[in-house]
């Protein structure tokens, strides 16, 4: 038989399926058995029993299961058997699981029979662990560094203002021009007019 695909986005039932490969990237529902040699994707399985030789599955919600070997993203089920590996990315929760070696990230399982358990905790990538370390780290890393201290900026020159000119002293000048009147100088006041025309002449 042929290998059957339910794409995403779309939603299967059937009262029992039988099949070579199944590729499941929506969803599925079977009210009975679902038996396959190989069951595939990145959907949901929502069925009462499956029986399978290998199965990588993103999610199934499935009360009986029984297969050879394989990993699932997440898994809900009543009992869980498998004669190889049973691998759970993210999250298991069962009543009864047995497999030779059970692979798991988080769990919930009532009783648990394996001849060896692996968390998936302790093997969390390196990226990941310096992620996390400069998340943690963060805090403490602003307190220690120096504080830049702010460079003053020369203050801005601003233009100086003319020196306002002194205003001659009446006296002064009246005391200076009697002084020349006695020493026989002749002291005349020249008209703005004439002021202004040798101020043109000079330009």
């Amino acid at each position: 038989m042929k290998a059957i695909t339910i794409e995403k986005g779309k939603v299967a039932f059937y009262s029992s399926l039988s099949a070579d490969t199944l590729i499941v990237n929506g969803v599925l529902k079977v009210n009975g058995t679902l038996k396959v040699r190989r069951l595939l994707g990145r959907g949901i399985v929502d069925a009462r029993r499956l029986e399978a030789e290998s199965v990588n599955l993103r999610t199934g919600f499935i009360r009986e299961v029984e297969i050879g070997g394989g990993a699932f993203g997440e898994l809900y089920a009543t009992t869980c058997k498998a004669r190889g590996t049973l691998c759970a990315k993210n999250f298991i929760q069962a009543l009864e699981v047995s497999a030779r070696r059970l692979v798991v990230n988080r769990s919930n399982i009532g009783s648990c029979t394996a001849l060896e358990v692996v968390s998936l905790r302790r093997y969390l990538p390196n990226k990941l662990l310096s992620g996390l370390k400069k998340l943690l780290t963060a805090p403490f890393r602003r307190l220690m560094k120096p504080k830049k201290k702010a460079v003053k900026k020369p203050a801005l020159a601003l233009p100086k203002e003319p020196a306002p000119k002194p205003e001659p002293d009446s006296e002064l000048v009246s005391a200076i021009l009697d002084i020349l009147r006695e020493k026989g100088y002749t002291v005349s006041r020249i008209r703005e007019t004439e002021s202004q025309a040798v101020q043109e002449l000079a330009a």
